[in-house]
């Protein structure tokens, strides 16, 4: 049976070294570039000893190497039957490996593992599987003590016999008051955009303007018939009423309008009228969306902060992932434009020693989250459990998930097609 799929634990390595890769093959030699020791030696490039053959040490220089190839029985069963989870493990292979042992107690069979490298993927352009898929594609393991992917692709070589983790993946991080994507607390300006503010000010300008030609048509139309009546009437002498204002007060009334505070002098022509109870109306609309806005933005704080990929992309977090293998996968085979901007703003850049590398533990990972300023990648339920140890009340309210990065999944349980074992372990 084949199951197990994990990034090999790591011990301390006495020295400081970069490898440099020779071959994808474990066989292959291994050569060391020593970046220093403790004997101040000067540094040089050199085959690596026996014991250090199989070191993998990352470009963040941690001094660590991996431990020896899991290959027995034993070492695996000790791995997936530990209650703690080790570095490396996914969530739902320890999940899976339960089920497994569920089906092993019912049925009474033994159970010979065989690790694989990876869960999936194909040689070069060819139909040929990698991976745990291609093991059980090709019939080499009765079983996959591991979950798949929903593709439909698969569904013609693989028999599926159970559904019920869900993959669920997020950025979490705490929220601090830098992170504010919606504008900082207390913004007058911050429930409109720029091009709304454009627009509003525009549009009491053209009121503004509106309202003076207005006047000034009423009033020459007034002065017309003041002129008529004249001449029917030479001796009557009828005085000319007409309003004359400065641009500045038409201004100061069309914003007292805007507030709703009401006109003093009243307008007495219809058009001007007309125009003042418009004005109204834009000013009831556009401030109850305001004061809406404004009250929505005080109660929905899980607003607060980044909530999309991109977001973090563009917020000052630093962020790390759970050092699990289909990261890497997903860092290198995804062309996903999201995923590409985020690689090259947030991972492409070297770091130093006091901070998080790209790859790390949830353990390692706790302080900085409580910290802030710091987002890290894993499955929320090895997440949430370690967070609870060390983070108080206030500390967890204050904690932002953002999905997105990998789509949430329900892991399927699979066989081979057409496996003689598909009905019972369905049934069981």
């Amino acid at each position: 049976m084949n199951g197990l799929s994990s990034n090999d634990d790591a011990v301390e390595c006495p020295l400081c070294m970069e490898p440099l890769e020779v071959g994808r093959s474990d066989l292959l030699s291994v050569y060391l570039r020593i970046s220093g020791n403790a004997s101040g030696k000067s540094p040089g490039v050199r085959e690596a000893p026996a014991r250090y053959s199989n070191c993998l040490i990352g470009t963040e220089c941690n001094r660590y190497c991996k431990r020896e190839d899991i290959i027995s029985n034993e070492q695996i069963e000790s791995i997936l039957s530990r209650p703690t989870k080790d570095a490396g493990v996914a969530a739902f292979i320890k999940y899976h490996y339960e089920l497994l042992g569920l089906l092993r107690e019912r049925f009474n069979f033994t159970v010979n593992f065989r690790n694989s490298r990876g869960w999936a993927g194909r040689l070069g352009n060819t139909t040929f599987r990698l991976g745990l898929l291609g093991i059980v594609m090709r019939n080499e393991a009765d079983i996959a003590a591991s979950g798949a992917f929903n593709r439909i692709n698969r569904f013609a070589e693989f028999d599926t016999i159970h559904q019920s983790w869900k993959f669920e993946t997020a950025f979490l991080y705490r929220y601090t008051s830098d992170l504010d994507t919606h504008g900082k607390s207390g913004n007058f300006l911050s429930p409109f955009s720029d091009r709304v503010w454009l627009f509003c000010l525009l549009t009491l300008g053209a009121f503004s303007i509106i309202w003076v030609l207005f006047e000034i048509i009423d009033c020459k139309i007034l002065r017309r018939r003041v002129n008529s009546q004249k001449l029917e009437h030479l001796n009557q002498k009828s005085p000319v009423i007409c309003i004359k204002t400065t641009c500045i007060e038409r201004i100061l009334q069309t914003f007292g309008a805007c507030c709703q505070q009401g006109l003093d002098p009243n307008p007495v022509d219809l058009s001007v009228r007309f125009l003042v109870m418009t004005l109204f109306l834009f000013s009831l609309v556009m401030y109850n969306y305001y004061t809406s806005s404004v009250v929505g933005g005080l109660l929905s704080s899980s607003d607060q902060g980044p909530s999309t990929v991109d977001e973090i992309t563009a917020s000052p977090l630093k962020i790390s992932f759970e050092d699990i293998g289909y990261y890497k996968v997903l860092f290198r085979e995804s062309q996903n434009r999201s995923i590409t901007k985020l690689i090259e703003k947030k991972l492409s850049s070297s770091r130093s020693l006091n901070e998080l590398p790209i790859f790390s533990h949830i353990e390692d990972a706790v302080p900085y989250l409580k910290a802030g300023g710091f987002a890290f990648h894993c499955e929320v339920v090895d997440a949430y459990p370690v967070i609870s140890e060390y983070f108080d009340a206030n500390e967890i309210c204050d904690l932002r998930e953002v999905s997105g990065l990998m789509e949430v999944e329900i892991l399927n349980w699979i066989l081979h097609k057409n496996s003689q074992y598909t009905e019972i372990f369905k049934t069981a």
